[in-house]
């Protein structure tokens, strides 16, 4: 999955690390490491699916950002 970054596992997960923020960590950690859906997010959180699907998309961001800087 995480595939979708062009990147190797272990490459990606340590930038997913050095998010600053810990729900990004969170979400893209369980979203494509573990596999999980968002929904099941949701609810291994007790957050809301559409705050996850927000926090997902602000997480790619800042992701991006570790990727270019990489």
């Amino acid at each position: 999955v995480l595939g979708v970054f062009g990147l190797g596992v272990v490459r990606a997960i340590g930038l997913i690390d050095k998010l600053d923020n810990d729900k990004y960590r969170v979400v893209l950690s369980m979203y494509y490491v573990s596999n999980l859906t968002f929904e099941q997010i949701a609810e291994d959180t007790h957050m809301s699916f559409r705050w996850i699907h927000k926090l997902h998309g602000r997480a790619l961001k800042e992701f991006e950002k570790y990727m270019i800087s990489s």
